[in-house]
């Protein structure tokens, strides 16, 4: 059996502080995009896909604090899609 890889542990403390982080991007995205924001697929798929690629070019940059800004990017799309098709309000 292979041994396990010995991996920093999240605590619960830091799964809250990267929800809360979320809460404040969800909130300005609406906030700047309104409501109707991503509740298309093709909307949805389009911003995953754009915000995927900067993800993958900030790789390439030293700061991980790019890398988290572009990550929360992909999840703020993705929590404001689910919440458009978890209420039945999203389309083609």
């Amino acid at each position: 059996m292979a041994e396990p890889v010995n991996r920093a542990q999240l605590t619960d403390d830091d799964i809250k502080r990267a929800i809360f982080k979320l809460q404040k991007e969800v909130a300005y995205e609406l906030n700047n995009k309104g409501p109707g924001a991503f509740v298309s697929r093709n909307e949805i798929l389009g911003s995953v896909v754009r915000e995927l690629w900067e993800l993958e070019q900030s790789l390439d940059m030293t700061s991980l604090d790019t890398f988290s800004d572009e990550l929360a990017d992909i999840a703020v799309v993705c929590i404001i899609g689910l919440a458009g098709i978890e209420a039945g309000k999203t389309g083609c």
